[in-house]
């Protein structure tokens, strides 16, 4: 009877073993499951501020495009207009030196 109480002994000392290093483990799996949920809402995270620090950047260089064309035309329109007053001006003087 004594062997019969050992080797139940024995048993329920293994399958308690075995139910304890199963349930650490058990732990350890969660805690990185749970670590590796938290890195990766950090990197959402990082990523939506990346995503919306580009769509700024993409904008301000849209508005500096639009900025640079209106200021090549303004540069083109005073160029014509200056040419235009320079031969206005000549032809002013061209009359004014046929009437002395």
């Amino acid at each position: 009877m004594k062997r019969f109480q050992f080797y139940i002994f024995c048993l329920l000392a293994s399958v308690s073993v075995g139910a304890s290093a199963y349930d650490n483990s058990d732990i350890q799996k969660e805690a990185e499951l749970m670590r590796l949920n938290s890195t990766i809402k950090d990197l959402d995270a990082e990523i939506a501020q990346i995503e919306s620090e580009q769509r700024r950047c993409e904008k301000a260089k849209k508005n500096w495009t639009v900025a640079t064309v209106v200021g090549g035309v303004g540069v083109v329109g005073t160029g014509v207009g200056a040419v235009v007053q320079s031969k206005q001006i000549n032809t002013k003087k061209d009359e004014l030196k046929k009437l002395k």
